[in-house]
């Protein structure tokens, strides 16, 4: 199902047991915590004012995010397995079901990578402005890029052309499991259900009431969560598009939202 939840620490938590809390895991998966571009040891002090990204991998390997690049450690020794992408980048994401990674550089060219090999699979250039944000699907076969513009490309990883044109006015966007569905959500306050073949709009997901900062697949593609501005978790039934459960979230300053299917 779904799993969302909102935590406070103490002030002298540590990232592990801020893992710990939002996960329910005694022993906390092997991760990297980015701050300021510099990892964040698992039992350090969380820092007062930190934007925290975790980004994992299926273990043995995790992907650790420099100021200068990207490598690939091993979780349990750690050691350095090998670099992966060396430069200033933009945006860097990992497939949740595969050893598949993707970066965007400055000068927005698109990579994709084989963790396993450390081989650059396809490289290519998205055809829209700046781009804003990037999602795989979880089997790292698709990719779905966002641009400044709110035009969301979809990709596919494997042949390296581009699939189809999502006019969402979006700024993020995600590929269901399947890699059939990208659901897109931007500041316009609406969530969008698009053919991943066509970019045709399938449906939006409910009036939000402020933009919707955002939107995940969950229950193996069968319902659509989304985070709007005004602190409400929505739960939409992705076939129907059906508003199934809205949740508000209470405690001030920035939530922490979990997300599993």
């Amino acid at each position: 199902g779904v799993q969302i939840c909102e935590v406070r620490l103490p002030a002298s938590a540590t990232l592990a047991d801020l893992l710990r809390a939002a996960e329910g895991d005694e022993d906390p998966r092997p991760c990297v915590a980015l701050h300021g571009g510099r990892p964040l040891p698992l039992h350090a002090p969380l820092p007062s004012e930190a934007r925290l990204e975790v980004v994992r991998l299926q273990a043995p390997r995790v992907v650790v995010a420099w100021d200068t690049g990207l490598e690939v450690w091993e979780a349990q020794a750690p050691r350095l397995l090998r670099p992966l992408f060396e430069g200033r980048f933009r945006v860097a994401v990992v497939a949740a079901a595969a050893p598949v990674a993707l970066t965007v550089a400055e000068d927005d060219e698109v990579a994709v990578w084989d963790l396993a090999s450390g081989e650059r699979r396809q490289a290519f250039r998205a055809h829209l402005g700046p781009i804003a944000s990037a999602a795989l699907s979880p089997d790292g076969g698709r990719a779905a890029i966002a641009s400044m513009d709110r035009v969301v490309e979809l990709w596919s990883c494997e042949l390296g052309e581009r699939i189809c044109d999502c006019y969402a006015d979006a700024l993020c966007a995600a590929v269901s499991r399947g890699g059939d569905l990208v659901v897109t959500s931007g500041q316009e306050g609406t969530a969008r259900l698009m053919d991943a073949a066509s970019g045709r709009c399938l449906r939006e997901l409910g009036d939000h009431g402020g933009p919707v900062n955002f939107a995940a697949f969950a229950d193996e593609g069968r319902s659509v969560v989304t985070a709007c501005s005004d602190r409400t978790v929505r739960v939409f039934d992705a076939a129907s598009g059906e508003l199934l459960e809205a949740l508000q979230l209470g405690l001030g300053g920035g939530p922490l939202l979990s997300v599993s299917a």
